[in-house]
C-alpha cells in the first residue's frame, strides 16, 4: 500500500522519476522501485540497491536485468526488453486509414485521413526495413535534413527506442521513420489527398 501510494506520485508504469524517487528515505524508495519492477522482471536485490546507489542526476546509464534492460535517461527510469531479431525488409501498404500491426517491431503504423500527410498514392508500395546507418530525417518543413542520430536527439528519443522501423518509397526516399513520425521531405501538397502516419508501441 505504501509503495502503491509513492508510485501514484513518481510517474507511470512506462517511467519512474529517479529524482522524486531519491527524495524518499532509503526503504520507501527501495521499496517503491521493487513493486514498480515487479511489472517487469523479478529484480535481485543487488540491482535495486545498485540502481539506488549508482544513479547521479543528469547522468544516463544501463543496468542490466533477468530479461532486459534499465535505462536512466533524462531523469526518467525505464525498462527495456531484451533485443528481438531484426526483421527482415518487407513490402507494405499503407493506403488505407486503420491500423497496421508489425508484431516483430512490438508496434504498428496508424495511418489517418489527416493533414499534413504524405499523399495516399505513394502509399501503396512502401518498404518496411531496419536503419542502414546512413539515413537523414527532415522534423519540419524549411528545416535542415540531419542525421538519424541527430534527429532522435532533437526530438529527445533514447537510444534504446531508435531502432524501430523506417518505410521508404518505391524510389528509396524516406516516408516516415518510428519514433520520429513523418518525414518532412514526404508531405503532400495542401490540395492532394493525404494520409498521416504515426507509429504506436504495442
Amino acid at each position: 500500500e505504501v509503495a502503491a501510494e509513492d508510485l501514484a506520485r513518481l510517474g507511470s508504469a512506462e517511467r519512474l522519476d529517479l529524482p522524486a524517487l531519491m527524495q524518499l528515505s532509503p526503504a520507501r524508495a527501495s521499496n517503491a522501485l521493487r513493486a514498480w519492477l515487479a511489472h517487469y522482471t523479478v529484480a535481485p536485490a543487488t540491482l535495486v540497491d545498485r540502481l539506488l546507489t549508482e544513479w547521479r542526476p543528469g547522468a544516463t546509464a544501463s543496468w542490466p536485468a533477468p530479461g532486459g534492460s534499465l535505462q536512466a535517461y533524462r531523469g526518467g527510469l525505464f525498462w527495456v526488453d531484451e533485443s528481438a531479431a531484426v526483421p527482415l525488409p518487407v513490402r507494405i501498404d499503407l493506403s488505407r486509414p486503420g491500423r497496421y500491426p508489425q508484431p516483430g517491431w512490438r508496434g504498428s503504423w496508424v495511418v489517418e485521413a489527416s493533414a499534413p500527410g504524405v499523399s495516399s498514392s505513394r502509399l501503396v508500395r512502401l518498404t518496411q526495413r531496419a536503419r542502414s546507418g546512413a539515413e537523414q530525417f527532415q522534423r519540419a518543413p524549411a528545416t535542415v535534413a540531419r542525421s538519424f542520430k541527430k534527429a532522435c536527439q532533437e526530438a529527445g528519443l533514447p537510444h534504446w527506442r531508435r531502432d524501430g522501423p523506417l518505410l521508404f518509397d518505391d524510389a528509396g526516399r524516406l516516408i516516415a521513420a518510428a519514433g520520429l513520425g513523418m518525414d518532412a521531405r514526404a508531405l503532400a501538397a495542401a490540395d492532394e489527398a493525404q494520409l498521416a502516419l504515426r507509429w504506436q508501441e504495442d
